[in-house]
């Protein structure tokens, strides 16, 4: 057994997150651990990667006892953890980001030319292809996941944790995520996921922990359960499939009229004309970097349109404000909520610009 957590209470006052919670991980083997928001399969996690201390509980790591006070304890001992949230320098290039704090260094100086054909090396070897020199803000999301994997990597991790890691992940992106959890394990790599999707965790686990309300009420190896099961589990009662009947669209709410933006010199988006319906769900598909996200962004005044037009419920909010865009009836979800939901604030100011 590679690592034990034993009876790990967490308490924050009278809410007591953890409860007794015991859990275990073999070498190579991918564990998830599911359960609703609030279950505590978070905490748990936080507690391992010692960004919370438990109130009572131990931890053992190849039989012998740990004490995990921060991050860096847990790195010294092998574990790494993916966030959710992606924790990285936007100005830095991938490979000053994954060796950050650990760099490779000639002299007092750091030999750039090393670092990028060290994260090249790295990169290849797990099969996680990425540009060393882009800068990580300019990076797709998924692209980004990539660099916070090799960060773990890098640091020779043999435990990692990912914290809900498709939650920002096209289908797509999904799709090679699972593949690379799946090609680390090959490796010799331990992984616990935490997660409440259950369609990948019957895709690349091998066992399921399941927890709810802080306590772990079920344990199942992949092939002795299925996604109904572990369903019931998580919620404590059978969840009964809703059916949505079609209905008719009846006139246009959206629209957009030759829309066109410049950016470097060329044409990001070239006369797009789309328009959607009453009741309607329209999906634009295509690969990172073909003007999805503009799209979006100018339809949400998040970007300035160099020509054409965006009418709402028969409105022009061609480069209008956010908060104008919003009361006339649009809400936004964007990709990365951090980057672009916390920026959403900022417009809503008197003196905003017209656009972003």
């Amino acid at each position: 057994m590679l690592l034990e957590m034993k009876n790990i209470v967490k308490r924050y006052g009278d809410l007591v997150a953890n409860k007794d919670i015991n859990i275990n991980l073999k070498k190579g083997e991918i564990l998830a651990i599911v359960g609703e928001n609030g279950a505590g399969k978070s905490t748990i996690m936080k507690i391992l990667y010692g960004l919370e201390q438990p109130d009572s509980g131990e931890i053992f790591l190849n039989g012998m006892k740990k004490n995990i006070n921060n991050p860096s304890d847990a790195m010294k001992n092998g574990i790494g953890m993916v966030q959710q949230h992606f924790m990285l320098f936007g100005a830095m290039t991938v490979a000053e980001n994954i060796v950050y704090s650990k760099e490779i260094r000639k002299g007092i100086f750091i030999d750039k030319r090393k670092m990028n054909s060290t994260i090249r090396d790295i990169s290849d070897k797990y099969k996680l292809q990425i540009n060393p020199e882009r800068i990580a803000e300019e990076c797709p999301v998924g692209m980004q996941q990539r660099v916070e994997i090799l960060k773990v990597l890098y640091q020779n991790a043999d435990i990692i944790i990912f914290d809900e890691p498709s939650a920002v992940l096209t289908p797509l992106e999904v799709e090679e995520l699972l593949k690379t959890m799946k090609e680390l394990a090959a490796m010799g790599k331990s992984l616990i996921i935490i997660t409440h999707k259950l369609n990948e965790v019957m895709e690349v686990a091998d066992r399921i922990v399941v927890m709810r309300m802080g306590e772990v009420v079920a344990e199942r190896m992949k092939v002795d359960t299925s996604a109904e099961e572990l369903s019931f589990l998580m919620v404590g009662r059978q969840i009964i499939e809703s059916k949505i009947t079609p209905g008719k669209s009846k006139e246009t709410v959206l629209e957009t009229k030759n829309l066109t933006v410049y950016g470097d010199g060329k044409k990001i988006l070239d006369d797009i004309n789309i328009h959607v319906g009453d009741g309607e769900i329209i999906g634009i598909a295509g690969v990172s970097g073909n003007g999805q996200s503009e799209l979006v962004k100018c339809l949400a005044g998040l970007q300035h349109v160099d020509s054409g037009s965006v009418i709402l419920s028969k409105k022009d909010v061609t480069n209008k404000k956010v908060q104008q865009i919003r009361a006339a009836g649009m809400a936004y979800i964007p990709e990365d909520r951090y980057a672009w939901g916390g920026s959403l604030e900022a417009t809503l100011c008197d003196n905003a610009p017209d656009w972003i």
